[in-house]
């Protein structure tokens, strides 16, 4: 997703490429709002291993950094990458207006 694209007051988080790619080549992509109290997270689902889907991907809203993360509240398990960006999209643009992890997700979830 490009900076462009993404809601105001969100931006890609600076996450060294070589810890999230070690164990697995689908990377994970993170963005944390430039308040740095929030963050959202797209991450493979499950293992990178023969029997997982390789284009599943879990999407949630994460309370804290992406360096100090809190508990995770996960949002939607989706089919394909883009639609795992169009989800974090209306995440962000949800959190920035209900200021509130839970009611952010619950938003997206309805």
């Amino acid at each position: 997703m490009s900076e462009k694209s993404l809601p105001d007051g969100w931006r890609e988080s600076d996450v060294d490429r070589n810890v999230t790619e070690r164990y697995n080549p689908r990377p994970p992509i993170l963005y944390e709002s430039e308040e740095g109290d929030v963050s959202v997270q797209i991450v493979p689902y499950g293992q990178n291993v023969s029997h997982d889907d390789p284009d599943r991907w879990r999407v949630a809203l994460r309370r804290g950094t992406t360096l100090d993360p809190g508990r995770a509240e996960a949002a939607a398990e989706v089919q394909g990458r883009d639609a795992a960006m169009a989800v974090a999209r209306d995440l962000m643009t949800a959190y920035n207006e209900h200021g509130d992890v839970r009611g952010a997700r619950d938003a997206v979830r309805e």
